[in-house]
């Protein structure tokens, strides 16, 4: 009977008609599909391109930026729902813009920050809850989101992690959107977002990929899922949600804390991360690696949705196993 009343909901609601229609996926898949492989024409003529550096995981140029069709789809989302939500959109343009010229013309650290700050904070402006908060709560929350979509730029080094989890993560928000939990952001712009995803995946998906994501596919990708993450917090007054990002907190929680040990400036790049570790001194395959991360978080969303008792009982040993998975893994890596 509890599986049936958080199932029954889902489907009763995917029969109805979500916030576009087939005609409109159909149209805004093409143009994002299209869009994408133009883009991939321009930037290999102009040299747009990632080069093979100490720390790269690759070893040969790749055209950079291809996750520009995700700022494509926010976009064509923003046109088909009549321009709802102007400060969300203004904001993952900022955050959008700042990224693909620093991934075209590198710029300082500070640059980034700024226009990043200014992005979190206009899209947190519109949020209409944002008035009710004290000065205090208002400041962590604008300093959360910079560091969540700085920590999930980090976690974009392999071929398919960016791409598979991002698509993992907004399906799962649409799931819980259309069930049981009530609709807590447009449907139409998790649905734009996924076929965003759906586009670089097959782009960036394979053994060799025919583009990266750039800061400019990681960073909008973030900041998309942060503004429907923390619309999902508010509208259920709960913290658990953040569960559906264990993976990737636990890694750049526990690879800053490890940075911290070895008194490195965490600030400096590197290649630490554990999916860096498994693919660089592992030897394993990119694939491999962002299938498993995929599958695990696939895992833990199913089980934070369907849970039947205390969510933060779930939560806390979710993150408990997670930590000890990477500690385990990261001596075994260091001893070997």
């Amino acid at each position: 009977m509890y599986l049936y009343s958080r199932i029954y909901p889902l489907w009763g609601t995917c029969k109805e008609k979500t916030a576009l229609t087939a005609t409109a996926i159909a149209i805004t898949f093409s143009a994002l599909a299209l869009a994408e492989a133009l883009y991939l024409y321009i930037a290999r003529k102009a040299g747009i391109a990632a080069g093979v550096e100490a720390r790269s995981s690759h070893r040969r140029p790749v055209v950079s930026g291809g996750g520009v069709v995700f700022y494509f789809a926010m976009a064509a989302w923003w046109i088909w729902s009549g321009g709802a939500d102007p400060s969300f959109f203004l904001g993952c343009s900022l955050v959008a813009f700042i990224s693909f010229v620093d991934d075209v013309h590198p710029l300082s650290v500070e640059a980034r920050l700024l226009i990043q700050f200014l992005g979190v904070i206009v899209a947190f402006a519109g949020c209409p809850y944002a008035a009710t908060l004290s000065p205090p709560a208002v400041g962590a929350a604008i300093l959360f989101g910079v560091g969540f979509i700085n920590g999930w730029n980090f976690m974009d080094g392999i071929n398919g992690m960016c791409a598979g989890y991002t698509l993992l993560t907004l399906c799962t928000l649409l799931v819980i959107d259309l069930g049981c939990y009530g609709t807590f952001v447009d449907p139409g712009l998790l649905e734009c977002g996924i076929m965003a995803a759906a586009v670089l995946a097959w782009c960036n998906f394979r053994r060799r990929a025919l583009c990266f994501a750039g800061d400019v596919g990681s960073l909008t990708s973030a900041f998309i899922v942060l503004y429907a993450l923390s619309r999902l917090m508010i509208s259920t007054g709960s913290i658990m949600w953040l569960g559906l990002v264990a993976v990737y907190g636990v890694d750049v929680t526990l690879t800053i804390v490890h940075r911290i040990i070895l008194q490195q400036n965490i600030f400096r790049p590197h290649r630490m991360h554990l999916y860096e570790l498994l693919a660089n001194e592992g030897g394993h395959s990119h694939l491999r690696i962002s299938a498993c991360y995929i599958a695990l978080q696939a895992a833990i969303n199913t089980g934070l949705y369907l849970w039947p008792g205390n969510p933060y009982i779930y939560l806390g040993a979710v993150l408990a196993i997670l930590s000890a998975i990477y500690i385990a893994v990261v001596r075994r890596l260091y001893k070997g």
